[in-house]
């Protein structure tokens, strides 16, 4: 008990030292508050989501050192980022990831993620009460006996679910009913491709199809991907796909409608020198409008459309720190906020005890902002979730 109150009286400091903050530009809002959450060992935060009730939903993973399985994890707080009520996903077949959350609409939560298992991987969605109690779960099996996960998940407009991932080196996508029964599944991609296809954030589109982004290749570009994305029908049938970058390595992990129908997509680009964030907007039909490149950063995680049409997006930058003759990277929280074109209206770095990463942002119903990823202490070995909430305007005129 005594450790335990030591690494929490830590960890609450750590709070306050992690807030030191370099901001670029005279618009930016202030940190509200921020918090973390979970026990010595390892903690992430991968996903978050203002609920119904003004509080927040998020997801991630845990494991403590007492633990032999890593396990789902998932936590409800209120408004101020006190936490409600916490639930741990496990499987006592093997450890269980989970990427992505979606409030429903009978006011529980969808999740997204995997199970992994001594010999194989596979897809897994979780539907639970607005209390976090498990109402269904189901796994789905891989494709030609290889590793399969499920990284997005969102509610569709018919009350059932579609949720995107990989399988087999395919990009895979799965339309189930209420109930997560399969209705219909599509993989895309080529065969003998390396590192192959893979889609990491779906989204049903004002149409009812789909829109996702993630990692394509060709033979002719294999080993190196290109940021991919792909528009279908509501039956999952491909209207068009687009593939992005140039002769290095791409790609997309995050999209979203915009309010012209056109989409914002962002990720990184890598080259043999650097890595750097990357955000690109498209019309209706993938035909690429504008794409900036953020450099001296890392990867652009998730982005969002914003109340004046800008666009919000967190990840993480690449800080270097000279070390005799060579360079070493800490890694820090980043958030830029653009103008509807892609110019930087203002950007913060969140600097963390030994390195931070923002894994997921949304705007907030009081004009500020929500964000979630992870932050580590290594005087304890500890990687705790990072839940961070920027000022909204109200607060601000308050304040």
């Amino acid at each position: 008990m005594a450790l335990f109150l030591q690494w929490k009286t830590f960890a609450a400091i750590s709070v306050f030292l992690l807030l030191q903050i370099i901001a670029f530009g005279s618009q930016f809002p202030e940190v509200e508050w921020s918090k973390t959450f979970g026990g010595p060992f390892f903690n992430v935060l991968n996903s978050v989501e203002q609920t119904s009730d003004g509080g927040y939903i998020l997801a991630g993973t845990t494991k403590s050192q007492l633990s032999e399985r890593t396990q789902g994890w998932l936590i409800k707080t209120g408004s101020k980022g006190v936490m409600e009520w916490e639930k741990n996903i496990f499987d006592i077949n093997g450890d269980v990831q989970i990427r992505s959350v979606r409030e429903t609409t009978d006011g529980g939560y969808v999740l997204a993620g995997w199970l992994q298992t001594k010999n194989n991987r596979s897809g897994k969605l979780i539907k639970t009460d607005s209390k976090g109690v498990i109402e269904w779960e189901r796994t789905y099996p891989n494709y030609n006996n290889t590793e399969t996960e499920l990284d997005s998940v969102q509610q569709t407009s018919d009350e059932g679910y579609i949720a995107a991932g990989v399988t087999g080196g395919y990009a895979w996508l799965i339309k189930t009913d209420s109930k997560g029964i399969t209705e219909w599944e599509r993989i895309f991609g080529c065969q003998d491709c390396w590192p192959g296809f893979a889609l990491s954030e779906i989204q049903q589109t004002s149409d009812g199809g789909y829109i996702g982004v993630g990692l394509g290749t060709s033979k002719e570009k294999q080993p190196n991907g290109d940021g991919w994305l792909i528009k279908t029908d509501p039956k999952g049938v491909r209207e068009w796909e687009k593939s992005f970058g140039g002769s290095d390595w791409y790609s997309l992990t995050s999209v979203q409608e915009t309010a012209d129908c056109g989409y914002i997509a962002s990720g990184k680009a890598q080259n043999s020198k650097e890595q750097s964030g990357w955000l690109i907007k498209t019309d209706s039909k993938g035909i690429e409008e504008w794409e900036k490149t953020f450099e001296n950063g890392y990867d652009l995680r998730s982005v969002k459309q914003a109340a004046d049409t800008g666009y919000i997006i967190a990840g993480t930058f690449a800080k270097t720190i000279p070390n005799g003759s060579s360079v070493d990277f800490v890694f820090e929280g980043w958030l830029i906020k653009t103008d509807s074109k892609g110019a930087v209206e203002w950007e913060k770095t969140f600097d963390g005890p030994d390195f931070c990463e923002l894994n997921s942002i949304q705007e907030t119903t009081d004009g500020g902002y929500i964000m979630a990823g992870e932050t580590k202490f290594d005087e304890i070995k500890s990687m705790d979730g990072l839940l961070i909430k920027l000022k909204g305007k109200s607060a601000e005129k308050a304040g």
